[in-house]
């Protein structure tokens, strides 16, 4: 599986994927208005916070452990929507999963998006984390970043995963495996001088056993099946399986 224009050495090799089609996650649309000294956790479900109309005002907030099926599992911009992020009531934004931009994402948006946080995910942040896309470039927004502290630091190292491993395991050796692809690849580290795998044991990679599609695919890592017997990838439940 190559990846986008530009972004080079995302694959998968010896292993076998099943996918069962699912209708398009859930979305919490937002309008406008302020949220202050709140939670956003749905841990999971096919919720995003998706801001459509023109402003909101955030402060004091912590969204993490959110997920969509597309894009922005944290917070997701369209339509010239903006965010007002608190200097003084800081908020935080980590730990949230999508197929692409994983945090925050923005799509056909023309304005500067000023994104004030104590905690992201890492810093800085890269696009796999926090990115814009657009269609019509000479209009395209952009975000500028003003962020405390990272919530963790990536691995520069190959991982190691199997359906009967644990994620709060390291996951750097066959001994200490994580459980999640997913896990996996947020917790390895994007390097173009050291291109590294996600080594997978034999056995079931299940929606009904905690795996969460689409797999969001990072550059110059490739992930890598048991050559002997090859690891089953099984996607019941979510609209795609792999996202690059």
């Amino acid at each position: 599986v190559s990846d986008l224009p530009g972004i080079h050495s995302s694959s998968i090799s010896q292993s076998t994927l099943k996918e069962k089609a699912s209708p398009p996650g859930l979305r919490s649309v937002v309008p406008s208005g302020s949220f202050a000294s709140s939670v956003f956790m749905y841990s999971f479900t096919p919720i995003i916070f998706r801001i459509l109309l023109p402003t909101i005002n955030l402060k004091d907030t912590k969204i993490f452990n959110n997920y969509a099926s597309s894009a922005g599992g944290g917070i997701y911009f369209s339509n010239n929507s903006n965010c007002f992020f608190s200097s003084t009531q800081r908020s935080s934004i980590c730990e949230n999963y999508a197929g692409i931009m994983n945090d925050i994402g923005a799509s056909e948006s023309g304005n500067v998006i000023n994104v004030i946080l104590d905690t992201f995910t890492v810093t800085p942040p890269t696009k796999y984390y926090s990115n814009f896309m657009y269609l019509f470039p000479p209009n395209a927004g952009y975000f500028t970043y003003d962020i405390l502290q990272a919530f963790r630091t990536e691995i520069n190292s190959d991982i190691y995963v199997s359906p009967t491993g644990n994620d709060n395991n390291d996951g750097l050796t066959p001994l200490t495996p994580l459980k999640s692809i997913t896990k996996a690849l947020h917790t390895i580290a994007s390097d173009s001088l050291n291109v590294k795998s996600i080594y997978l044991s034999s056995g079931l990679y299940s929606s009904n056993d905690g795996q969460l599609f689409p797999l969001s695919l990072k550059a110059y890592v490739r992930i890598i099946g048991d050559s002997l017997n090859m690891p089953v990838i099984e996607n019941l439940d979510y609209q795609s399986t792999i996202s690059n």
